[in-house]
């Protein structure tokens, strides 16, 4: 169990975000020049335990039109994801700012946020994904 939850474990966590996208009814194309976010993925190196980190992501609409942002889906219970706009018109961005709360995790932890987002004129919406990794230093007391 200790080694699935390792940060160069980030495919199968970004397999857990698609499975929960899909649970949820939404069918998904990948995207030509859709959405992009940066950094695609933030590694947060050793954290202490109980740590509550934040994280900013760039949102850009590369998408050659408007684009509405529908959901954002952490594929963890323990994090928070809210776009600074729900509405990109085409070449515009926003910031995307992540909470995670570690609370009792004591573990390595890689946490996938998916943005839906539908371009106008689309019937079906698509997505973007960026991930928040780390490992939980025991040693340090808070």
């Amino acid at each position: 169990m200790r080694r699935l939850l390792r940060p160069n474990y980030v495919v199968p966590s970004l397999m857990l975000t698609s499975i929960l996208v899909g649970l949820i009814g939404l069918r998904l194309r990948s995207p030509t020049g859709g959405l992009t976010i940066e950094p695609s993925q933030s590694a947060c190196g050793m954290v202490a335990p109980g740590a509550i980190l934040e994280r900013t992501f760039r949102i850009t609409n590369n998408a050659g039109k408007a684009v509405s942002l529908e959901r954002v889906l952490p594929t963890c219970g323990c994090t928070s994801a809210v776009p600074g706009r729900s509405r990109l018109n085409a070449g515009e961005a926003t910031t995307l700012t992540c909470t995670v709360d570690l609370g009792t995790r004591r573990q390595s932890f890689a946490i996938g946020v998916t943005v839906v987002y539908r371009p106008d004129g689309s019937q079906v919406p698509s997505s973007s994904v960026c991930t928040i990794t780390g490992r939980i230093n025991n040693l340090i007391q808070l």
